[in-house]
């Protein structure tokens, strides 16, 4: 239980630094206290149980407020979806830790981590699942301590906070148990948080300062970027009789904001959220039409809509150029029993919103005008690879349209945007992050806010953002962390096999 609090308490709204190392060392310090396979899997299972219920309690919210479901029809679908499937992923993780374990000092720093980032990545191809607040987000607050992202990715930084957390478990036992310090464990601990912090801190400083000399020095990278945030309810946004009246709060905002431009001289990107054009197709010619009237020369919007095809409808983003054409990206990964139906169950229609969304094929990439960009749409950007992809392909600029209103004031805005966050680390590329109620920014290199919204706020935003050319290593690499983890596990189940034990 302490373990779970701790845990919950480094994630928002709370995002305490450091407190989830403690939570994770305490898990595994009680792990390795219990010898009997059969209640290492109890535990394992219930701490999984209740580390849903930290992280996904918006889901609970979202049913019943906005799907208007019953308490118990709602905490029914939580548990059958999140709980039940996060509690036999815990089960299994500690089944084979029970396994593996050692008071070694390889099983705490290389053996327990892998394995744990291995079963994070489960969950991002675990169909159903979501790759929803891993332990690397959880260092979010101290943002020098997650710039390693761009060397290792989001599963590097789990690992060194899995590491940290094996270390201290191990510590914790000498100390109950009476037995000799062992400063090597000390020793280690301290390099596993001061390495990331002074690495980081470099990165943090040479960026800032290559962001100064390209404004300075005006190397044509630098984009005039705006955020409109209309914070129209989930409801609102899917009546289709009230949406010109949407529109029309989305042209005026913009139109102001293109008014007081920060530097008219510079190209403009616009951007709306999610589900702004949810239109008919009888009025899509007229709305085009006078998006392109709005936009100035070479500047280019990006709204979210519904595109309708032959066999049914994509949650799509819209881009426009300021030549007068129109493209379109179809999200690619739908969310589970809201956008798609998971082993034929959906969670039920809203409003006009289609039952079931096409899943699409186009790729996250775009070059329209001078700019490229790299497309997601909501949950998207928690896939470090598909996001990766868009950078691989040649984006310079990264753009996430999403709605995280139907979570209400539960942190789990503000858990996604951290996830954003992560992905401009990574590919040391600037994001900007449009949600229709917040919180929409436009984040750094760096994963710095240099601008942001407030939730549930009717607000635009404007600042500058930078077509950034090189790739990180992590960007040309990828998620190498998860092959030399499998290694590491699959040497430790070797050595068992062939022990003389």
């Amino acid at each position: 239980m302490l373990s779970i609090i701790l845990i919950f308490s480094s994630f928002p709204p709370f995002s305490i630094p450091f407190a989830g190392i403690l939570g994770l060392s305490l898990f595994f310090y009680s792990l390795s206290k219990i010898e009997s396979l059969k209640a290492t899997i109890a535990a394992g299972a219930s701490f999984g149980f209740l580390f849903s219920i930290a992280a996904g309690k918006g889901i609970i919210f979202s049913s019943v407020i906005h799907y208007a479901k019953t308490p118990m029809f709602a905490l029914l679908f939580f548990t059958a979806s999140v709980a039940l499937p996060s509690g036999i992923l815990h089960g299994l993780f500690s089944a084979l830790f029970n396994i593996l374990k050692s008071e070694s000092l390889a099983f705490r720093i290389m053996v327990a981590p892998a394995l744990w980032i291995l079963f994070e990545y489960l969950r991002e191809i675990i169909p159903g699942s979501i790759p929803w607040a891993n332990m690397g987000y959880m260092m979010m607050p101290c943002l020098p301590y997650v710039q390693i992202a761009d060397f290792a990715g989001i599963y590097g930084v789990s690992f060194i906070v899995a590491s940290c957390a094996g270390l201290l478990s191990g510590i914790y036992s000498c100390y109950n148990d009476r037995e000799q310090i062992d400063y090597r464990q000390i020793t280690i601990l301290i390099a596993f948080v001061l390495i990331p912090l002074i690495y980081g801190q470099y990165r943090i400083s040479s960026f800032d300062k290559k962001f100064k000399s390209y404004y300075d020095l005006g190397s044509g990278s630098e984009i005039n970027s705006i955020c409109v945030q209309g914070s129209h309810s989930p409801s609102d946004r899917w009546r289709g009789l009230e949406f010109f009246g949407r529109f029309s709060t989305y042209k005026s905002m913009t139109a102001e904001m293109l008014a007081n431009s920060i530097d008219a001289s510079k190209p403009s990107i616009i951007v709306w959220p999610e589900s702004v054009l949810n239109m008919s197709s009888s009025t899509s010619e007229t709305v085009f039409r006078d998006i392109s009237a709005l936009m100035g020369k070479n500047s280019v919007l990006i709204s979210g809509g519904i595109r309708n095809g032959a066999k049914g409808s994509f949650n799509s983003a819209y881009i426009f150029p300021d030549d007068g054409t129109v493209l379109a990206y179809d999200k690619n990964i739908l969310l589970p029993y809201a956008e798609k139906a998971v082993s034929s169950f959906k969670i039920g229609s809203f409003q006009g919103a289609p039952d079931e969304f096409i899943e699409g094929k186009t790729k996250p990439y775009f070059k329209a005008g001078n700019l490229d960009l790299g497309i997601s749409i909501c949950l998207e950007d928690l896939y470090p690879g598909y996001v990766r992809k868009s950078v691989d392909l040649g984006a310079k600029l990264l753009i996430n349209i999403s709605a995280d209103d139907w979570f209400g004031k539960t942190g789990t805005a503000e858990m996604h945007l951290d996830a954003a966050r992560m992905r401009a680390i990574e590919n040391r590329k600037f994001m900007i992050r449009c949600a229709n109620s917040g919180v929409s920014a436009i984040i750094s290199a760096t994963g710095k806010l240099e601008k942001q919204t407030r939730l549930f706020e009717r607000s635009a935003i404007q600042g500058i953002s930078v077509m950034m050319d090189e790739k990180s290593f992590y960007s040309k690499n990828g998620d190498f962390i998860l092959l030399i983890s499998a290694i590491i596990i699959i040497s430790s189940f070797i050595k068992i096999i062939f022990s003389r034990q």
